[in-house]
């Protein structure tokens, strides 16, 4: 019985800095009122990696924040993911690197965040990565967050 309660307060000791930081604010008031800019889109044909967005839904509107966002990184032609390589940028002028921000929940499987802060508005952002064999890929999304 002991033993059942200072495991319990151990698993709660471990998760309450996670609780009490709670939403990750991923794109501030303050960014959001930044004018809109511009997509510079890649060149060239590759088969680089694949960016999926999986949540919320991408043809989700009016999503509440915070939310769940979550993407996916498929490589190709057996290659693997390079975690290091992933870049998450907000389109702005000028644009916002929101890569550090979210850089503790990105692996090479993808970027996994239970709750997202983003205030209301249109969001687009561009991810890009690259691949073990040096390919890039790269996905534009947009998120609409209701009020």
């Amino acid at each position: 019985m002991l033993r059942q309660s200072i495991e319990s307060l151990a698993l709660l000791l471990f998760a309450l800095p996670a609780l009490a930081a709670g939403p990750l604010t991923l794109v501030s008031e303050d960014e959001a009122r930044l004018p809109a800019g511009e997509v510079q889109k890649m060149r060239g044909i590759t088969r680089g990696p694949t960016v999926e967005l999986i949540s919320p839904k991408p043809d989700a509107k009016n999503v509440k924040s915070p939310l769940d966002f979550k993407l996916r990184f498929v490589a190709h032609g057996g290659a693997s993911i390079d975690a290091e390589s992933v870049q998450l940028l907000y389109v702005k002028s000028p644009s916002v690197d929101l890569t550090e921000r979210v850089a503790a929940n990105t692996s090479a499987d993808g970027i996994s965040i239970g709750q997202a802060a983003l205030p209301p508005g249109e969001h687009v952002m561009v991810v890009s990565v690259t691949d073990s064999s040096g390919r890039r890929g790269q996905s534009v999304f947009k998120l609409s967050v209701g009020k």
